[in-house]
């Protein structure tokens, strides 16, 4: 791929960038959380003495906004949810994202466009 085509493909179009905003919600929301387990000894009740450097910034998401945005994206086609999974959750190399789903070099960035554009009418 060149340069130009990854570019076409990561730029968002103006009239995108609310929804592209409110995806990056969805995809906050709805991606899986590890837990850590422990073992039944006594040794993972040792807590280290706190380090500010150690604490990661929390991702804080509208649950609510999440929410209707899951609804619309049930609601699309098998390509274009899957992409827009993908594209926002799991974030896989857009060769293997095209491989999934059948979709030809140039046509990456179409699917996402149409699917951006599916997910402003579905959300009015």
């Amino acid at each position: 791929m060149k340069m130009d085509d990854i570019e076409l493909i990561y730029r968002v179009m103006p009239e995108h960038e609310a929804i592209h905003a409110r995806l990056e919600n969805w995809a906050n929301w709805s991606k899986d959380r590890f837990r850590f387990q422990h073992c039944a000894s006594a040794e993972w009740r040792y807590r280290a003495p706190p380090n500010d450097d150690d604490r990661s910034p929390r991702l804080l998401w509208d649950s609510l906004d999440a929410i209707e945005m899951h609804r619309v994206i049930c609601d699309l086609p098998y390509k274009h949810r899957k992409l827009l999974g993908m594209w926002y959750i799991t974030k896989p190399p857009i060769q293997v994202v095209r491989r999934k789903l059948g979709i030809t070099r140039d046509g990456v960035s179409d699917v996402l466009r149409q699917a951006r554009q599916m997910c402003i009418n579905g959300s009015r």
